[in-house]
């Protein structure tokens, strides 16, 4: 990163820049970690984007500020030393956002492995959203700007644009297929709401010392059915862990999960039936993201995991995957 930016960053948040120290970051941000007044902090800044915007960022912000202040898993914003959440840097007419947040502790949950897992986790996994989503039903912004547009309006797993080849027709099919089935869902405020988007292992912090965890990175938060995070997690814990019995291990998963999101929240039968169709919708999704990387051979772990077979599986319509609640 040009260290004039960096530099500014850190003026605004009355830190000296040597304090920062890099993290690993999304795919748009840089990010570092720095202590002040004995409190760890993440500071996060946000190139020039079409979707991470000012006007996007301060609807993100506001959302995360209502979370944390009723009781939500979610780091708080930290407002700098003019009293903002937001600071514009501006250099060689580029304007970066910054945004400083407590920090989380932990580790990604991405990083455990398999037995560190176990049903108390996946229930207070299942608790943490059910209290976000408990929370979303009961949110209205002050300011109509600070609204999170619906999941089809922007980029994201569920709805990734157009980058299939045109010579995958089959898969275009389903695809389309799909999509016309998610567009006539009702949209019943039980069922349908601001949800995360993007609630996979990588944006979840555990702290196996208490079994409690924090939600990350809500850049992608939208409208949409509250399913849709529910079908992430899976989705993405079935490829992080790629056990040899999914049917079963999917099942005991929700139903754990769901015990402690019934602790929050309700979740209809609707919602629950249509998370297999949600798990479609990212699998054609993701698959549509990742193709290009994973033919050119340029595809990390994951991906290598996720796109094996996979082709074959979207144009014979198998399930991602299949489960039973028994209830």
């Amino acid at each position: 990163m040009n260290p004039e930016i960096l530099e500014l960053a850190a003026r605004q948040y009355g830190i000296p820049q040597s304090d920062l120290q890099s993290l690993t970051g999304g795919h748009f941000n840089t990010v570092f970690e720095f202590t002040q007044d004995g409190q760890e902090r993440v500071l996060r800044i946000t190139p020039p984007n079409q979707e991470v915007d000012l006007r996007s960022t301060k609807a993100i912000l506001a959302w995360m500020e209502y979370l944390g202040g009723h009781q939500g898993a979610v780091t708080r914003p930290v407002p700098s030393r003019d009293r903002n959440l937001i600071e514009i840097v501006t250099v060689d007419s580029d304007r970066y956002l910054c945004v400083v947040y407590e920090k989380a502790r932990g580790v990604l949950a991405e990083t455990l492995s398999f037995d560190q897992w176990n049903g108390q986790l996946f229930e207070n996994l299942g608790r943490a959203v059910g209290r976000m989503h408990a929370l979303a039903k009961r949110y209205h912004p002050v300011d109509a700007a600070l609204t999170r547009p619906e999941w089809n309006q922007i980029t994201n797993c569920f709805h990734p644009g157009d980058e299939l080849d045109p010579s995958q027709t089959a898969i275009l099919q389903r695809k389309t297929e799909v999509m016309d089935l998610v567009r006539a869902l009702p949209k019943r405020p039980g069922d349908y709401g601001l949800i995360h988007s993007d609630l996979h292992l990588g944006n979840v912090m555990v702290d196996l010392a208490t079994n409690t965890l924090t939600i990350l990175d809500f850049d992608d938060c939208c409208q949409g059915w509250y399913a849709m995070d529910i079908a992430m997690t899976l989705f993405d814990i079935l490829v992080v862990y790629p056990v040899a019995d999914k049917a079963s291990f999917a099942g005991q998963f929700l139903t754990d999960y769901l015990i402690g999101y019934r602790q929050e929240t309700d979740l209809s039968r609707f919602s629950i039936e249509n998370i297999p169709l949600f798990l479609k919708l990212l699998e054609i999704g993701i698959y549509t993201q990742v193709y290009r990387s994973y033919s050119s051979g340029q595809a990390d772990a994951w991906v290598t995991k996720f796109m094996a077979g996979r082709a074959e599986r979207i144009e014979q319509g198998i399930p991602y995957a299949e489960f039973d609640l028994g209830d």
